[in-house]
């Protein structure tokens, strides 16, 4: 019999409350949860199409010798190469029980640990493992067991530059800032599509009536990206950059706003010879290269820097991943965190501020 259930969607950190239409075992429709307090019914494509993931015909429902065992990673060399072959022999590719897939897959690994040492076994875990917490704890404390350092996630491949960041200048790879779309007048959007992807590290429940809240206040949106994504689709300005020129649009940015100081926090957080240095640094990237850099009217780019300079204490910038994947990938989030500080932005209500929860007591 045909029934709904609320849910939540787990592909990503935005959470959106869900209705999923079952029947029996199989996931009929997915839709967004009008009722939800922070989606209000939004839900994006990858959401709505639960169903067909759920339902796939690849899915691996249950263990298999090649599905769990993973012949082509076991025969990396030496001794692991062996047990792969044993393992596969054995086991021949034919359905089995769990119990019997997992006892191949410890032999096959301990044979690699045994002959190349515990580094050459690494872990992959994936998005969906943020909301598996005893998943999570069960695989680093099996990584710590072993030995072996090589642990990897979504963020080690797409958003190291973010944490690194974080880490060099708040002292934690977690202390990012969020947008506060309720009081902000500048949000400036590099390299993200938050319509579709609900943003990196800045996660929007309801990413559309978020960014239209801005401009109904009277403030504005503003996007750097190659293409007329959804998101610029919907912005104030939409400036389609040449891919890896964002490093060079935001040290202009920087660099002007450096030499004519509009907000508080340089002469509370630096010193000058911080700020001479930096000047310095900057110095080369001037408007021409800027503009010349990007592919963007130099124009364009001054309009820019007047609406962040007249939006002081009220800006909200990040960089998404496709700039944090780029080779300026770091370069560009340090650079957003100055412009940030310099124009009284990071910390703030009206700005990105630090989400304390239960870990910080509020000021």
């Amino acid at each position: 019999m045909t029934h709904t259930v609320a849910s939540y969607c787990r592909i990503c950190a935005a959470s959106c409350g869900i209705i999923a239409t079952v029947d029996g075992d199989r996931v009929e429709s997915v839709r967004g949860d009008a009722d939800h307090p922070t989606s209000s019914g939004y839900t994006c494509p990858k959401g709505r199409a639960l169903p067909q993931l759920h339902h796939h015909p690849d899915r691996l429902d249950g263990a298999t010798a090649t599905g769990v065992t993973a012949t082509g990673f076991a025969g990396a060399g030496g001794a692991g190469a062996a047990g792969a072959g044993a393992g596969a022999g054995a086991l021949g590719g034919r359905d089995t029980d769990w119990a019997g897939a997992l006892d191949d897959l410890a032999r096959r690994l301990t044979a690699i640990v045994e002959h190349d040492g515990p580094d050459c076994v690494g872990a992959y875990l994936g998005t969906g493992l943020a909301y598996d917490t005893a998943g999570f704890v069960a695989a680093t404390a099996w990584l710590r067991a072993i030995g072996s350092r090589r642990l990897l996630t979504p963020a080690t491949v797409d958003n190291a530059p973010v944490l690194r960041a974080a880490e060099m200048i708040a002292g934690h790879p977690q202390a990012n800032p969020i947008c506060d779309f309720e009081r902000a007048q500048l949000v400036l959007i590099i390299g993200s599509n938050p319509v579709v992807s609900h943003g990196y590290g800045t996660a929007v429940a309801n990413p559309i009536v978020a960014l239209r809240s801005v401009q109904q206040r009277g403030g504005s949106v503003w996007v750097l990206d190659p293409m007329r994504s959804e998101t610029a689709a919907i912005a104030d300005r939409h400036l389609p950059v040449r891919p890896g020129s964002d490093a060079a649009v935001l040290a202009w940015l920087v660099r002007e706003i450096l030499a004519r100081p509009i907000g508080h926090h340089t002469s509370d957080s630096t010193t000058p010879a911080d700020r001479a240095s930096l000047a310095q640094a900057l110095a080369p990237f001037t408007l021409e290269r800027a503009a010349e850099t990007a592919n963007v009217p130099a124009g364009t780019l001054r309009a820019l820097l007047d609406a962040i300079v007249a939006s002081r204490g009220a800006v909200a910038a990040w960089c998404g991943t496709g700039v944090t994947m780029s080779a300026d990938g770091l370069t560009a989030e340090l650079l957003r965190w100055v412009l940030l500080i310099l124009t009284d932005s990071l910390d703030t209500e009206n700005g990105m501020q630090f989400h304390r929860g239960n870990a910080f007591a509020p000021r």
